[in-house]
């Protein structure tokens, strides 16, 4: 909550527009990722649990690899092609409705 009362009051510096097409697909990326951390969580709620689902964790883990590949390559690719700086790429966010990629300044 901290944080994110902290990112209210800076200042977010618009960087580059991006495509609708480019917006949804690293949405869908960001939703997969998203829905994976939520899924081990459930998971990872006992030993137990874990135990009878060990093959389920296996494949929600494998998904989620897929899906941080895919979100990295993503970025190093927008990141290229938007002539953006490859250094500061972990301070980029993507605005979905807007399709706008920008960074928090204090």
């Amino acid at each position: 909550m901290e944080e994110f009362l902290r990112e209210k009051d800076m200042k977010q510096i618009n960087l580059k527009s991006i495509s609708v097409e480019e917006s949804k697909e690293v949405e869908k990326i960001y939703e997969d990722l998203n829905t994976s951390k939520v899924l081990f969580k459930l998971l990872a709620t006992s030993d137990k649990e874990y135990i009878r689902n060990e093959l389920l964790y296996c494949d929600i883990k494998k998904d989620y690899e897929i899906a941080q590949k895919k979100y990295s390559n993503w970025w190093s690719d927008i990141v290229e092609r938007y002539g953006l700086d490859k250094s500061k790429q972990q301070e980029y966010v993507v605005d979905f409705n807007s399709h706008v990629i920008f960074k928090f300044q204090e």
